[in-house]
């Protein structure tokens, strides 16, 4: 019969493995990102290294609830960038842009005013 400490060796796991699967997976990541920025630039999009700003930024900007900020974007034309399905970001210079151009704000509610 094995000793407890002879089991839980046999299954901890070699810290260089996990340091390669790290790797492993910032590689996908970066082939994915390289592979989005060929097809952005296929398509004739300009890509920049601007950093993007989060929702709580857009709201305490725009004197908004965060709600009121979803609502600008959807109703309003307030300029974002979607990363995914539930993540938006902002561009800075194109929010002030939007707001020199009379961008619309949301009341309390998130409704138009």
């Amino acid at each position: 019969m094995k000793d407890a400490a002879a089991v839980t060796h046999a299954y901890q796991r070699d810290p260089l493995d996990e340091v390669l699967d790290q790797i492993a997976e910032m590689e996908i990541a970066l082939a994915t990102m390289k592979a989005r920025l060929k097809l952005a630039k296929e398509q004739g999009q300009t890509v920049t290294n601007t950093p993007l700003r989060d929702v709580a930024w857009a709201a305490e900007v725009l004197s908004e609830t965060e709600s009121g900020v979803y609502y600008l974007v959807k109703r309003s034309g307030l300029p974002h960038v979607r990363l995914s399905e539930q993540k938006i970001r902002f561009v800075e210079a194109d929010v002030w842009a939007w707001v020199r151009g009379g961008g619309v704000h949301a009341d309390k509610k998130g409704r138009q005013s």
